[in-house]
């Protein structure tokens, strides 16, 4: 699938399920950053998308622990997670 495709699923499901709820770093007990964030300027010139494996996760204990997961692979060098944006319809 195309990332336009990507797009597309992504906001169709973000219309079909109402407000998406965000979950904050602090609320999923993210490590700190391991350096400086650089700031970002917009609008971005790309977007990446990609698609993490992992089990379904059904509510917010079990999907804040498997953001923490992602954070302990041993080959994540990033300042952050690259996970930024993950999504879950929470079944």
């Amino acid at each position: 699938m195309t990332w336009i495709g990507l797009l597309i699923v992504g906001l169709t499901a973000i219309t079909v399920q109402g407000e998406v709820p965000i979950v904050t770093r602090a609320e999923w007990n993210a490590k700190p950053p391991n350096g400086t964030i650089d700031s970002m300027e917009t609008p971005l010139p790309r977007a990446v998308i990609a698609h993490t494996a992992g089990v379904a996760c059904a509510d917010d204990v079990t999907c804040s622990q498997h953001m923490r997961n992602l954070q302990n692979f041993p080959d994540v060098q990033a300042k952050v997670l690259g996970h930024r944006l993950p999504l879950s319809d929470r079944r």
